[in-house]
């Protein structure tokens, strides 16, 4: 019995030390094109911790602050007033009802957090010209004005992640399951830490950037909590408070990058 045991142990170790050379045999892999990407609506109703383009239009037709688009304990409380005013259940959950009486079309509640950027490459378009087109698809946002948990149209409304999503999906990239419609989703801020976290986005250090790369950046805890796209010389697209804007990064700025992440 103690050496049928020993054999098991001995055993098991060779399998374990096998996985790990199958698994180093592998090469890195980037992700997929799929050039005809969608996401099915969910319409969702809001409550606490939600975010985006549907909490923006509630707070803007209740007359609150826009500064910060999360459906907090001012949003329920004037929901309920509104509903109470409106003769409808009074919940503080904005549902499709209340969401209509609102004066919002039911499309909207369906659509508004499902936008995809149309992919504008082919199998055959070469590395450089998709990340060119990146490029262009983020100078498309610039002035757009930032909405946390927004990945919307330009010009409508985006956070430094919901940017980035636009960005890769115009070159056929979906970094499923980060979405439009989970970004709004309470607990899902800061998908520029998903992004990455991405088991097929490759890290490199800020010294190797290369156009089209993503710049992670992160606190002063080394936790990421921004994401921007490079464009070369020492500048990023990127959507801060301000809206998306075109920055710099000056050497100050160079101790809060994590690294940078490459799509392809």
């Amino acid at each position: 019995n103690t050496r049928g045991q020993s054999m098991k142990k001995i055993i098991g170790v060779i399998m374990i030390c096998l996985c790990i050379l199958i698994y180093l045999s592998f090469p890195f892999s980037y992700i997929q094109p799929d050039y005809h990407i969608q996401i099915e609506s969910e319409g969702y109703s809001l409550s606490e911790g939600y975010m985006g383009l549907k909490v923006y239009e509630v707070k803007k037709a209740l007359n609150l602050s826009l500064k910060n688009a999360k459906y907090d304990n001012e949003t329920i409380d004037a929901v309920k007033k509104f509903q109470e005013q409106s003769q409808l259940s009074v919940t503080g959950i904005v549902n499709l009802e209340t969401w209509k009486t609102l004066g919002y079309e039911e499309k909207d509640w369906y659509d508004l957090e499902i936008y995809v950027t149309p992919c504008l490459v082919d199998e055959n378009a070469s590395r450089d010209e998709r990340i060119e087109t990146m490029i262009h698809t983020a100078y498309n946002y610039l002035g757009t004005q930032y909405v946390v948990g927004a990945s919307g149209k330009p010009q409508t409304g985006v956070d430094c992640s919901g940017l980035i999503m636009q960005v890769m999906y115009s070159v056929g990239l979906n970094p499923s399951p980060i979405s439009p419609i989970r970004h709004a989703k309470p607990g899902y801020e800061y998908e520029s830490y998903s992004l990455w976290n991405h088991s097929h986005i490759q890290h490199y250090d800020w010294a190797k950037r290369e156009k089209g790369d993503l710049v992670f950046f992160c606190n002063q805890h080394g936790k990421v909590n921004h994401v921007g796209l490079y464009i070369g010389d020492n500048q990023v697209i990127e959507a801060v408070s301000q809206g998306v804007v075109k920055n710099t990064i000056h050497t100050d700025r160079e101790q809060y990058i994590k690294c940078v992440g490459r799509l392809m």
